[in-house]
């Protein structure tokens, strides 16, 4: 009897082991999807210019996404054989920009599933955001996984798209141009393609183009919103860098200016559009862009006259007037 008696006691630790660690993941996993949320609100405040908005759901997401980190961290075993959680850390562990433990926690998940063309893509795009160090091992990342795709008959747009970002960082922009083109005719819809294509014209000095292709996209994911942020800012530094030129209009000024924003380079944002504004200054979208930046980087004043002088322009705009009227009752 003691004999059994102890079996059963220790089936009911493990049993409530069990379902407390179910527990703590579902909790952990909660945290990841209130992050998302909130980095997509903001990521929806930024398309509106609505600054508050924006300052709030990213100061969320922060929040959300050190809780989360902190609930995976405790859970997870990088030595386990559960490449589904495995997969899920190292997802986790990008947000948090900890990409040396990313790589561990992929590399595991291909050792233990080497035909996972998710975990080699996955694995492929954390190296890439290493930086040139990490390219070669990139490369052979996607190739692998274009290997098994060929084998198996599945579209290849993700990973011709990912071959296409490493020849296009590595300098082979016609190559990189011809795969993006590739991945659009597998899959019109795919965004990161026009992502990529977009960071090639900004590259060249096209910035309007490359600003209404992204805008074209809409809505994207949290994953690829930060994506496209650093695509951007590396494409500009690029544009910058090489000293190449646009055309002195004030719609470049005005497309330079929003894509420095989306680089999160706010103050040359800012200088940006009020160039834009000395060139033609009747365009009531550039002074909003002006004043949520102003605003986001605390002129108050210079913000309250610019959603001003936008009004004057255009009067119908319920969420300037609403705007306005909160600076009105700061002051």
């Amino acid at each position: 009897m003691r004999t059994v008696a102890t079996i059963l006691f220790i089936a009911c630790l493990v049993l409530g082991h069990s379902a407390f660690a179910d527990s703590s993941l579902a909790e952990a996993r909660a945290k990841i999807t209130n992050y998302e949320k909130s980095l997509l609100k903001a990521s929806q405040a930024m398309a509106k210019q609505d600054a508050e908005e924006y300052q709030k759901y990213n100061k969320e997401a922060a929040r959300f996404l050190e809780e989360g980190r902190e609930a995976f961290d405790a859970l997870v075993d990088l030595k386990s054989r559960d490449a589904e959680l495995l997969s899920e850390y190292a997802q986790v562990l990008g947000h948090s920009q900890d990409f040396d433990l990313a790589v561990e926690a992929l590399r595991r998940v291909v050792e233990i599933k080497p035909q996972d063309t998710d975990a080699l893509l996955a694995l492929c795009r954390v190296l890439m955001r290493m930086g040139a160090s990490s390219a070669a091992d990139a490369e052979e990342a996607v190739r692998r996984a274009l290997d098994v795709l060929a084998e198996s008959g599945e579209t290849l747009h993700e990973a011709v798209t990912l071959l296409g970002d490493l020849q296009s960082s590595g300098g082979a922009y016609d190559l990189a141009r011809k795969n993006y083109a590739k991945a659009i005719e597998a899959n019109p819809g795919f965004p990161a393609a026009s992502i990529g294509l977009a960071a090639l014209e900004i590259r060249e000095g096209k910035l309007a183009e490359g600003l209404t292709r992204v805008e074209s996209l809409g809505a994207l994911s949290p994953e690829l919103s930060q994506r496209m942020s650093a695509v951007i800012a590396g494409s500009l530094s690029d544009f910058e860098r090489r000293r190449r030129s646009m055309q002195d209009t004030p719609e470049n000024h005005y497309a330079y200016a929003k894509l420095l924003f989306q680089a999160g380079r706010a103050d040359e944002s800012l200088f940006a559009a009020l160039h834009s504004v000395k060139m033609k200054n009747d365009d009531h979208q550039v002074w909003n862009f002006i004043g949520s930046v102003s605003r986001i980087l605390g002129n108050s004043q210079q913000a309250k006259k610019a959603f001003e002088r936008s009004l004057e322009l255009e009067p119908e705009q319920p969420r300037t007037i609403s705007v306005l009227n909160e600076l009105n009752t700061e002051q």
